[in-house]
């Protein structure tokens, strides 16, 4: 959460002083920079929620990453939707996800011959 304000405030920094109007940033790539930042602090939120809830977790880790993974989502799920901020929760679930299979060796899908 931090990041995300420190690149917001240097963001706001870069933006020169004729496309400032009443505090806000009215330059072209500022709204660019801004889904930037937003999609890489959803990413590194849910990868870090997944990473550290299953390095806590007394139960299988593989189990416990599917469940904070799906529990997470449906959280993202519901933010997104109230905040109509899709691309983040896009970068979320595939941040999230990557922690995910990196702790549930199984595979996806199995081939019944």
């Amino acid at each position: 959460m931090f990041a995300g304000f420190e690149l917001d405030a240097f963001a706001t920094y870069l933006c020169p002083e004729d496309k400032m109007v009443s505090g806000m940033c009215t330059a072209d790539w500022y709204e660019v920079a801004l889904t930037s930042i937003y999609c890489t602090g959803a990413a590194l939120a849910a990868a870090l929620v997944v990473l550290l809830c299953t390095l806590i977790a007394p139960a299988p880790r593989e189990r416990f990453s599917r469940v904070t993974y799906f529990v997470g989502s449906l959280a993202a799920v519901w933010m997104a939707i109230e905040t109509k901020m899709f691309l983040p929760l896009a970068c979320a679930l595939i941040a999230g996800a990557l922690v995910w299979r990196w702790f549930d060796r199984r595979p996806l899908w199995t081939l019944a011959l």
